[in-house]
């Protein structure tokens, strides 16, 4: 019997699968979610962990290990180095980024006007204008923005007790993460011919990467670039995701030990 396909290799396939999967882990987790777990006391976290993980043994089936892993020992020596820094330097630029967008809030904050405007005096015209402050990205706010697949980012609200997760959750999210955004994925994009399209496509899984964590609010998508940018990198000079692996476990670590401290701190709109 003959099975006749629209693309003659059958791994073309697989690797749609792959990237569908892939980049689209994070959606998924939210539209079974909402859909059938919500109820039942059942962490989306777990749900995407166990999405994301079918999607590492997928593309094992597509990628030899050592295509994602690397085969130069020099450059698994040097992956624990490697990441550790780039992990350290992912979690000093998220907080960067964190604390300059709370001190622009505490700026335009102290402008704002009795109904939220600014007054702004302009120079030899003793008349004021007001005028509406820029939008401010702030954590903590009583009324969220619901996100989710339904009805674009504004259709599913994940409650703070859906948002948390624990030690060991956040650490295989760690290698989950990075085994198929900076494994499989990149070498996805290594499959194309084209320079150009390979580069776009690589920025494209930098972008997708950073919007997996919208359920924190866009000052957190935009906080994940750092992290992203670095690991890639470190995938790019090594040739094996190690480094890119222990990078994020070192930036999850950071982000554990901060919510033990402040357990509100990634709620954000």
């Amino acid at each position: 019997m003959t099975v006749h396909t629209l693309i003659p290799e059958a791994d073309t396939y697989g690797v749609a699968i792959l990237v569908i999967y892939g980049l689209g882990s994070s959606s998924l987790a939210v539209h079974i979610h909402s859909r059938w777990l919500a109820g039942r006391r059942t962490n989306f976290w777990t749900v995407r962990n166990l999405i994301q993980a079918f999607t590492v043994v997928w593309g094992l089936l597509l990628f030899a290990p050592g295509q994602i892993l690397g085969n130069s020992l020099t450059a698994w020596s040097l992956s624990i180095p490697a990441g550790a820094v780039a992990g350290w330097a992912a979690g000093r630029a998220e907080q960067t980024i964190i604390r300059r967008s709370s001190r622009w809030q505490l700026i335009l904050t102290s402008q704002s006007g009795p109904k939220g405007g600014s007054t702004v005096r302009r120079t030899g015209d003793p008349r004021s204008r007001r005028v509406r402050p820029a939008p401010i990205l702030t954590a903590g706010v009583a009324k969220k923005r619901a996100i989710g697949m339904r009805k674009g980012w504004e259709s599913f609200h994940l409650s703070p007790a859906e948002l948390q997760f624990g030690f060991w959750s956040i650490m295989m999210a760690s290698v989950l993460e990075e085994l198929v955004y900076r494994g499989f994925l990149v070498q996805a994009c290594f499959l194309l011919d084209d320079r150009f399209l390979m580069v776009m496509a690589l920025v494209g899984t930098l972008l997708v990467f950073a919007l997996s964590h919208i359920q924190f609010g866009w000052l957190q998508v935009l906080a994940k670039f750092p992290l992203g940018a670095l690991a890639l990198m470190t995938v790019l000079s090594f040739e094996t995701v190690l480094p890119a692996i222990v990078a994020h476990i070192i930036f999850n670590f950071g982000v554990w030990k901060k919510l033990k401290e402040e357990p509100n701190v990634y709620q954000t709109v």
